[in-house]
């Protein structure tokens, strides 16, 4: 793909990029993205760089959920403000597509300086958005001004679901605060991890946005289990049959869901979504997406730190040395054999 003759042009709402074979349209403020390919007809199977950046800003964290892939104990790394700001001016001088950061944090209590990574990522034309606890704010934990700055400066925001009427309360003040002002995200949705175990509290949260008007977020996102961390042990992936009833319950209820890219595999093979096989996104990782660690590593994605040998950010000095390097070049081979399926886990149905 000839990186050399791409045109970028940026505005408030839009950022368009254009090339003979690549060619994106990605608005900035509700975060709709077209992407075309040759002429404008068929879709790129991979962008010249990443458009997409997932980076874990700390893996510290003292909740020590039992599904946590990432495995986060209070002990763990929490990247420096100083580290953070010269990393993401070497990222931005090497990768003018970059539209998107998704932030990833243990506990919000061990980053202060979180107001300062979101108004920096904007400084850069760049949308920052992050996935936080849904019990953060409401039990005290005294992170009222990382909240209030996620409220003002992030995209959108996910709230991982621990507790349900934590989860309501943390998606109503996300969405106004306790003076009803609206606050300036284009979306607030919920995570909510879906497994064997977890599937009666995947069914009742449909069931409280289908019962209470009040609980409005604008999607619930489903994340499939992974055989990792502290997850791998003691969560198992849900049947076919009873993916099939789930979404089947969300479809006739008209209650807007989404699924993680591990997901779309199986939910393909769903016949009632069919209708949306054009916006579901398989994996994206090393075509559209990297991933970048507290310690300053790239992998291709968040579940491969352990399987892909990192690049770090300071033996890069342009963008080949990563999106052409043998990690990524590996990766993404065998995903595009794979159909886009996982090449490191076996992600499949239960039995």
């Amino acid at each position: 793909m000839n990186k050399l003759k791409l045109t970028i042009k940026e505005n408030s709402k839009y950022k368009i990029i254009t090339n003979d074979q690549y060619n994106v349209r990605f608005n900035k403020l509700n975060g709709y993205m077209e992407r075309k390919g040759f002429n404008h007809s068929n879709d790129p199977q991979v962008a010249p760089m990443f458009e997409h950046l997932d980076w874990e800003l700390s893996s510290s964290c003292d909740h020590c959920c039992p599904w946590c892939y990432k495995s986060c104990m209070p002990s763990n790394d929490t990247i420096d403000i100083d580290t953070f700001k010269s990393s993401l001016d070497k990222i931005k001088s090497m990768n003018p597509i970059l539209m998107q950061i998704a932030y990833g944090v243990g506990s919000l209590n061990y980053i202060p300086h979180l107001e300062d990574i979101l108004k920096y990522t904007r400084s850069k034309n760049i949308i920052p958005n992050i996935t936080i606890a849904s019990h953060e704010y409401l039990h005290g934990m005294g992170v009222d001004d990382q909240l209030h700055a996620i409220r003002n400066h992030c995209g959108a925001v996910a709230i991982s679901n621990y507790k349900l009427e934590d989860t309501i309360l943390m998606v109503d003040y996300m969405q106004c605060d306790m003076n009803n002002v609206p606050s300036k995200l284009a979306q607030v949705n919920v995570h909510q991890f879906l497994s064997m175990e977890t599937y009666n509290d995947a069914m009742k949260i449909l069931q409280e946005v289908k019962d209470n008007s009040y609980f409005n977020p604008n999607a619930i996102v489903f994340l499939w289990v992974k055989p990792k961390g502290r997850a791998q042990d003691n969560f198992h992936p849900i049947t076919q049959s009873m993916l099939d009833d789930f979404i089947s319950y969300a479809l006739s209820n008209n209650i807007s869901i989404g699924f993680d890219s591990c997901s779309s595999p199986m939910c393909l093979c769903n016949k009632q979504m069919e209708q949306f096989k054009d916006v579901i996104e398989s994996c994206e990782s090393t075509l559209f997406s990297a991933y970048l660690d507290t310690t300053g590593n790239f992998y291709p994605c968040s579940f491969s730190n352990d399987q892909c040998k990192g690049i770090h950010i300071n033996n890069i000095t342009n963008i080949d040395d990563l999106w052409q390097s043998e990690t990524f070049t590996s990766f993404r081979k065998k995903l595009l054999t794979n159909n886009r399926e996982c090449p490191l886990f076996n992600l499949c149905v239960g039995g």
